[in-house]
């Protein structure tokens, strides 16, 4: 009847499918690399988070639409991500948490809300983010924005 008929059309629109993630191995490896940098001590998950913010920015009009241009991306003379910037993402050796997180991204788990910002929880000062951007939540270590 019509009533089943509407009710499985809203179900269906209410379904996300995974969005599968293909990168080559120069992204792949940037990406674990900046995780690591970032989310080392935080599991696989918080590792994740920080892959899943790169990939908003690279699906946001805002930003360069490539992970290096992002990773790389400055504001000013300071990068976004500092560990571009200080020598710490150049020397990063990912784990095998680093693998996994990536193998979630790439099989499409996303677990930022659509964060296109974070900061460590022990930032002290009142920063860019909170003044600015709209929180999401906190978790993994990080404060996350949108």
């Amino acid at each position: 009847d019509i009533h089943s008929q509407i009710s499985t059309e809203i179900l269906d629109t209410q379904v996300n499918e995974p969005k599968i993630i293909e990168l080559d191995i120069q992204d792949a490896q940037l990406l674990m690399k900046l995780a690591w940098s970032e989310a080392g001590n935080q599991g696989i998950e918080g590792q994740l988070a920080i892959m899943n913010v790169v990939m908003n920015r690279v699906n946001d009009e805002n930003f360069p639409n490539t992970v290096k241009e992002v990773v790389y991306q400055k504001s000013g003379k300071s990068y976004q991500f500092s560990v571009a910037g200080n020598g710490v993402l150049k020397n990063a050796e990912p784990t095998e948490e680093t693998h996994l997180a990536l193998a979630d991204l790439e099989s499409g788990k996303d677990i930022s809300q659509g964060a296109l910002y974070f900061e460590a929880v022990t930032s002290k000062t009142k920063s860019w983010h909170r003044k600015s951007r709209e929180f999401l939540f906190e978790n993994y270590g990080q404060r996350f924005y949108k």
